[in-house]
């Protein structure tokens, strides 16, 4: 029997990573029965000089065709990231016992490997849903996003080798990172009051937001704590059960991230057919 516990054995890690798997299949293939979404159409930022637009000034900046990308598939991207997530999880499940060992060794690579890849498609679905629909600041946010990752993994690869002040200086050098890939939404914040955006705006502003921000509480807890697990032994056992965490976190921040699809979607459908 499979028990809910933050310090699984092998063969109960493989049962939860398989269970995850199946549920963010289910969620994979649900995107092909949310109601039809129109894809979003993006155009591009372009400078203008003294043109009749940028009245009183001489310079300002005008949405022109899109040179980037013409547009975003929401429900396209929503396959893709529960499709990336099901299949990750596949991998953990099938291949237990390396699993195990990388958790034990304190250096599970294969999470934030599988955050650089799924993270994007996640902002590109909150930016667009909130109004940003200019094809360059959405690929920056989607850069950056998947860059951030890359400071979880070094500070995680610092704290293994016992390098605490490495750890903690490599972890805080993504905060920046990660503040400039939301600072589209964080925008968009300022204007909810009052504009009669749809629930699915705030909905995925704050259950995202709140569980985005809570993967880097929970490394910053780990390594915080590091230096006198070192001392007393605990560091294992520390890390273990925060990336026992970082799974149940990735299920409650996709799940509320597909159900707030299945809104938007609902939404979206219901105002393209008034």
């Amino acid at each position: 029997m499979v028990r809910l516990t933050l310090t699984p054995s092998v063969a109960e890690r493989r049962a939860y990573n398989g269970a995850l798997a199946c549920l963010h299949l289910a969620l994979a293939l649900a995107c092909g029965f949310v109601p039809a979404v129109p894809d979003i159409p993006l155009g591009t930022p372009v400078p203008v000089w003294g043109d009749d637009e940028c009245d009183p000034g001489p310079l300002c900046t005008v949405v022109g065709p899109p040179v980037l990308l013409a547009s975003l598939g929401v429900r396209a991207l929503a396959f893709f990231f529960f499709a990336a997530t099901a299949l990750a999880h596949a991998v953990y499940s099938s291949r237990a016992e390396e699993y195990a060992r990388l958790v034990q060794e304190r250096r599970m690579w294969w999470r934030w490997a599988e955050y650089a890849v799924t993270v994007p498609p996640m902002l590109l679905i909150i930016a667009a849903l909130n109004g940003l629909t200019l094809d360059a600041p959405l690929l920056q946010t989607a850069t950056l996003g998947s860059a951030a990752q890359l400071f979880g993994l070094a500070a995680e690869e610092a704290a293994a080798r016992g390098d605490v002040g490495s750890a903690l200086r490599r972890h805080a050098l993504g905060y920046p990172v990660v503040a400039a890939a939301l600072l589209p939404v964080a925008v968009s914040l300022g204007e909810l009051p009052g504009s009669g955006a749809p629930s699915f705006v705030p909905l995925i502003i704050a259950t995202q937001g709140i569980f985005f921000i809570s993967f880097g509480a929970v490394q910053t807890y780990t390594l915080a704590r590091l230096r006198a697990d070192l001392d007393t032994g605990a560091a294992q056992l520390t890390y273990a059960r925060a990336d026992t965490v970082y799974l149940f976190l990735s299920l409650a921040c996709k799940a509320t991230l597909g159900a707030s699809l299945v809104l938007a979607a609902s939404q979206l459908d219901d105002a393209g057919t008034a």
